[in-house]
């Protein structure tokens, strides 16, 4: 792995250069870890699991909604249970693996995800659907940044494919889980309940490669488990390039997560469960193609080309609305997806070449605090603001939002190249 100019001796002050060990500070190397293909296959699949787990329920908010007799907000607020999970568990424990090792953190995200599936599976209330959305983020907060550490530490062919590998695997979980669960919601008769048992079943698969992996663990000495994550002044920059171009997409991923069924319907005049969850994979389907295709941009272009594409589409979107159109509709899930998957993938990729060695899962954490607090600030603030507006008015004033945000990357982005073009 080359060094990136990034990568140079921290400033005194930045607390790049050590873990915190009991109540002492004790040096870590940067040195890589030494490949092994079965740690990065069952970070892949956990990765994948855990998101499964995270977008089962997006097509299912319409029938929580019809059975349960629930409102916009009441929905939002289910729906944003998941990025409060997210958040409590990366803001404590985001560097956990750091100091335990990637297979022990791991265990522990598989744990959470099987509970996320019981209490979501069981669920007959709000206050219990809410209970298993938090637990459910809980589970993805501690697997994402593990994994995403772990496929860079671990994969054999390098940190460029951990990051493709980590991205896939993502968007494969997002787009596969809408499917999955709308299909089971049309077609059989447990519609709240059989999405969860397959995805818990599922969620044997990395369990079984971790038992067969040795562990990794980095310290046999006490350690401080609960720490605030932090990120180092040297890399601010990357990082606020990497965290605002995932806020734009978060945006729409939340308008589209919450509302998708009521955006296919006054787009596109379908109102199946099926056909929500088949928006969805759409979008995430254009989001697995462009990382397929584009994955040898460097990642500070696929960012630009990713926010342009994202707020192109949210503007698409909102104007469909207004007009009726289900070409449009379709058009702007398209383009949202594209831009999402070189958004994903070079943001990745900017925090795996910024981020020191032995603090990649803390930097990742800090990174998904900023993402996931736009994914509930964002379905919170749609699902209050339908009480009184129409959805066509919610996303025109979102796309406005979203547009300053892909402005603030552009700018952002630039500066970086030319610093790191400076260093060379």
């Amino acid at each position: 792995m080359s060094t990136s100019p990034l990568e140079k001796p921290p400033r005194r002050g930045d607390a790049t250069d050590s873990l915190v060990i009991g109540d002492r500070a004790t040096p870590t190397s940067g040195s890589a870890y030494p490949p092994s293909a079965r740690m990065a296959a069952a970070s892949g699949a956990l990765i994948l699991v855990a998101v499964l787990g995270s977008f089962a329920a997006s097509p299912l908010f319409a029938i929580y909604a019809d059975r349960w007799q629930l409102t916009p907000a009441q929905v939002a607020v289910a729906f944003a249970g998941y990025p409060v999970g997210v958040i409590l568990v990366v803001t404590l424990l985001g560097g956990l693996s750091d100091l335990i090792g990637r297979r022990a953190a791991m265990f522990g995200g598989v744990a959470l995800v099987l509970a996320a599936c019981l209490v979501t599976a069981t669920a007959t209330s709000l206050p219990a659907l809410v209970a298993g959305r938090i637990v459910q983020g809980m589970a993805t907060g501690m697997v994402s940044a593990t994994t995403a550490a772990a496929l860079l530490d671990f994969h054999p062919r390098g940190t460029r494919a951990g990051t493709l590998t980590h991205s896939v695997c993502t968007t494969l979980g997002m787009g596969l889980a809408p499917l999955m669960s709308g299909l089971l919601a049309d077609h059989t008769r447990y519609p709240l309940v059989l999405p969860f048992v397959v995805i818990g079943v599922a969620a044997l698969v990395p369990l079984i490669l971790l038992v067969r992996t040795p562990a990794d663990r980095r310290t046999t000495q006490r350690v401080r488990l609960v720490r605030a994550v932090r990120v180092p002044r040297d890399i601010l920059l990357p990082f606020s390039v990497a965290a605002c171009s995932l806020m734009t997409l978060n945006g729409c991923m939340a308008l589209f997560g919450t509302f998708g069924s009521r955006i296919l319907a006054e787009g596109a005049g379908v109102t199946a469960a099926g056909g929500a969850g088949g928006l969805l994979t759409l979008l995430i389907g254009m989001t697995l193609l462009s990382q397929l295709l584009l994955n040898r941009l460097d990642a500070t272009r696929s960012v630009c080309f990713g926010v342009v594409a994202i707020t192109t589409g949210a503007g698409a979107t909102a104007l469909a609305l207004h007009l009726g159109s289900p070409a449009v509709t379709v058009t702007g899930a398209v383009l949202i997806g594209f831009g999402g998957g070189l958004t994903l993938l070079g943001a990745t990729r900017l925090i795996g070449e910024s981020a020191p060695t032995h603090r990649r899962a803390e930097i990742f954490a800090a990174w998904m605090v900023a993402a996931f607090a736009t994914l509930g600030g964002s379905s919170l603030l749609s699902g209050l603001a339908l009480t009184g507006a129409s959805l066509p008015a919610v996303l025109t004033v979102a796309t406005g939002v979203i547009a300053v945000l892909c402005a603030y990357t552009l700018v952002a982005a630039a500066v970086h190249a030319r610093r790191r073009r400076a260093r060379r």
